[in-house]
């Protein structure tokens, strides 16, 4: 089965480099980039919302014959989340498989104030507690400046996202999370288990908000394990 790695804010592709090499052969991991327009910390930051994020990426997965999943990991989650209602309103082939990892369910509401109005200075302190972004570049002023605007971007993506109520999905969910996050409870993540007729039950793991850098092959091997689970869903579905 493939599956497909969306990023959180201010991530890429290439931010679960070390999470891919510590997978095994399971299932064919692909990580995605966020289909945005202009070049990157060139063209200013293409302002966009969760649900366009979500549109871009139906148009692109809309043509996929085989089974795949989706891991989506805090902004991700979200993104993932709205893709699979995209494809399932225009009757397209759906997600076999949702991970969902360190965000709270789309029904709650922001548990605290939104980051992408503050301060710069206030702003960098917020992102160093989320322990995403590597302390040198944090400590470089002229770094920060490069990557704020996009980070600034993707977090107000996500504190002016609005859920629309809809249909339960017809896919299994489970979430992943870290028992040390101080934003997103497992409780928070076990509230998902109302947007989905299959819910799974979420799985946490020694760490923050990125856990799967301090647990990484801990990580892999329970994505790996849930791939194996939704097949073994898939043949007895």
């Amino acid at each position: 089965m493939k599956l497909f790695l969306l990023p959180f804010a201010g991530g890429a592709a290439r931010s679960y480099s070390g999470l891919l090499d510590a997978m095994s052969d399971v299932c064919a991991p692909q990580a995605f980039d966020f289909p945005v327009t202009g070049r990157p910390y060139v063209d200013p930051p293409e302002v966009f919302t969760i649900q366009l994020l979500a549109k871009r990426l139906a148009k692109r997965w809309m043509y996929e014959d085989q089974p795949f999943a989706v891991f989506g990991h805090s902004m991700g989650a979200l993104v993932a989340f709205e893709a699979a209602r995209c494809l399932r309103s225009l009757g397209k082939r759906k997600p076999d498989f949702l991970i969902l990892s360190s965000h709270r369910a789309p029904h709650l509401p922001l548990a605290r104030p939104p980051l992408h109005l503050l301060s710069n200075k206030e702003f960098d302190d917020a992102i160093a507690t989320y322990s995403g972004t590597p302390e040198e570049i944090l400590k470089e002023q002229e770094m920060m400046d490069l990557i704020r605007p996009t980070l600034r971007r993707d977090f107000a993506a996500c504190e002016t996202y609005e859920f629309e109520h809809q249909e339960q999905l017809d896919i299994p969910v489970i979430c992943m999370g870290g028992r040390g996050d101080k934003e997103v409870s497992e409780e928070d993540l076990d509230a998902w288990s109302i947007h989905t007729r299959t819910y799974l039950g979420s799985k946490m793991f020694p760490g923050g908000h990125f856990y799967f850098n301090d647990a990484r092959n801990a990580a892999a091997r329970e994505i790996e394990k849930m791939i194996e689970e939704a097949c073994r869903f898939r043949e007895i579905a």
